[in-house]
C-alpha cells in the first residue's frame, strides 16, 4: 500500500482546548497530509463547538455524551464507540491513531478492519491525574497490548509504559513531538520590562502555584520584571488569589508595564508573546514532551524547566543531567513550600532576567537544538512506523 493511498483517522476526545495534545493532533494532520495521506480528524465535541486549532483534512464532531459515574463510565464509552464505528464505515480508514486514554479505549471498542495506534502524551507513574491508570494497570495494559503500536512522545516515556503495562517487545516506540517555527507577528518590546512566559493549562500538575512563589521572591530582588501566564483552567481564580496574597501586582495584558504577573487566558498566538520574552518557564510536576517547549526552542527562546517525570523534558533539553543545558536550565521541581528548590530557580531566573550576554548564547543554542525536532525528522519516523503497521 503506497503512502498516497493511506487513509488516516486522528481521534481525540476534544479539540476545543489549546493544550499540548490538541497541538500534536493539529501538527500530525498537517504532517500526514503533506506526506501524501488522506487525513480526517474526529473528536467527541458537539457540531457547534469551535475547534481551537484548524486541522488539515476532514473534520468530524461526533457529539458529546453526558458524563456518567465511574462505575457506569463503560456505558458512555460504548455509546461513543458506536458513533465512531458509524463514521469509520463512511471513511473506511486504513489506520486510526487515537490520543489520550478515553479515545484509545473508544477506538478499540469501535472495532473495524482499521489498524490502530495509540499515542501516549504524558507519564503515568507519579502523575496525580493518572493515578487510576496505575492502580488499574492490569486492565489498561490489556487494552494497550491489543494495539498494533503504542507511540510515546519521548524515549523515557516509552520505557515507562513498556514496563508498567508489560507491552510486547517493540510494541511501544518513541517518536518525539515536533514543531516548525511558530507563526508570530509581534516585535520585541522596548519598554524596559524583562519578561518571562509560562504557558499551559491551569491545573495542579502544571504547578503554577510553585512558580508564582518563585516569581514573588524574584520581584523582591528585581524591578521591572513581568511573568506572562498564558492559559486557562479550573485553578485560575485560586492562582490569581495566591499571586495577590503574595503581594504581586496583577494585569490582564503584557502591555501593562505596572503588572508583575499577567494572566492572559487562552490565546490563539502564544508565539507573539513568547518572542517578546527572555525565557520560557516550565514548572510541571509531570510532562510528556511539551509542545510549548519545542516551539520555544524553534523561536530561539531559552527554557528553564523542571526535571519532572517521565523525562521527556530532559530528553528535549539535553540528557546530560546537568543543570545548565546551554539553552537554559533543567532544575528540581519548584513545589509550593519547597524553598530549597525555589532558591535554585531564583538564581537562574535572576540571570535570565539580567544577563544579556548569557541570554544571547542561550538563544543561539536553542535554535540549534530545535533542529532535532523538525517535521522532516518526525515524518520519517512516522512513515516507518505506519509502514510497519500497515505492511
Amino acid at each position: 500500500m503506497t503512502a498516497s493511498r493511506r487513509r488516516i483517522l486522528l481521534l481525540v476526545p476534544s479539540m476545543r482546548l489549546a493544550g499540548g495534545t490538541e497541538r500534536v493532533v493539529h501538527n500530525l494532520s498537517v504532517l500526514f497530509g503533506a506526506g501524501g495521506s488522506d487525513v480526517a480528524v474526529a473528536s467527541f465535541d458537539d457540531a457547534g463547538d469551535p475547534w481551537h486549532f484548524d486541522c488539515a483534512g476532514e473534520r468530524h464532531a461526533l457529539g458529546s455524551v453526558g458524563r456518567m459515574p465511574l462505575l457506569l463510565r463503560w456505558l458512555e464509552y460504548v455509546a461513543q464507540a458506536r458513533k465512531l464505528a458509524r463514521l469509520k464505515r463512511c471513511l473506511n480508514p486504513d489506520l486510526t491513531i487515537s490520543n489520550l486514554w478515553r479515545a484509545d479505549l473508544i477506538s478499540l471498542l469501535s472495532g473495524g478492519a482499521d489498524r490502530k495506534i495509540a499515542i501516549a502524551h504524558i507519564n503515568v507513574v507519579g502523575n496525580p491525574t493518572n493515578r487510576l491508570m496505575v492502580r488499574m494497570r492490569g486492565v489498561v495494559g490489556a487494552v494497550y497490548r491489543r494495539f498494533a503500536k503504542v507511540v510515546a512522545v519521548s524515549a523515557p516515556l516509552a520505557e515507562e509504559l513498556t514496563g508498567l503495562y508489560r507491552l510486547k517487545p517493540n510494541q511501544c516506540v518513541a517518536i518525539d513531538n515536533f514543531t516548525d517555527v511558530p507563526a508570530s507577528t509581534a516585535a520585541q518590546r522596548d519598554d524596559g520590562i524583562a519578561r518571562a512566559v509560562w504557558c499551559g493549562r491551569l491545573v495542579p500538575e502544571k504547578n503554577l502555584a510553585g512558580m508564582i512563589e518563585v516569581w514573588s521572591d524574584l520581584c523582591r530582588k528585581l524591578d521591572k520584571v513581568q511573568l506572562i501566564v498564558i492559559g486557562d483552567g479550573p485553578l485560575r481564580a485560586e492562582l490569581e488569589a495566591k499571586a495577590r496574597g503574595l503581594g504581586l501586582r496583577l494585569g490582564e495584558r503584557a502591555g501593562d508595564s505596572s503588572a508583575q504577573i499577567v494572566f492572559t487566558g487562552a490565546i490563539a498566538g502564544p508565539a507573539d508573546l513568547m518572542i517578546c520574552s527572555r525565557v520560557l518557564l516550565i514548572s510541571s510536576l509531570a510532562e510528556g514532551m511539551p509542545m510549548i517547549l519545542l516551539e520555544a526552542l524553534a523561536l530561539g527562546l531559552p527554557v528553564i524547566a523542571a526535571d519532572c517525570p517521565s523525562g521527556g523534558v530532559r530528553a528535549a533539553l539535553g540528557d546530560s543531567g546537568a543543570e545548565a543545558t546551554g539553552h537554559g536550565a533543567l532544575l528540581p521541581i519548584p513545589r509550593p513550600g519547597d524553598h530549597t528548590a525555589q532558591q535554585v530557580w531564583l538564581g537562574w531566573l535572576e540571570q535570565a532576567m539580567t544577563d544579556d550576554a548569557a541570554l544571547a548564547a542561550w538563544r543561539s543554542s536553542a535554535l540549534a537544538r530545535a533542529k532535532q525536532f523538525s517535521p522532516k525528522v518526525a515524518l520519517e519516523r512516522w512513515q516507518a512506523t505506519i509502514a510497519e503497521v500497515l505492511g
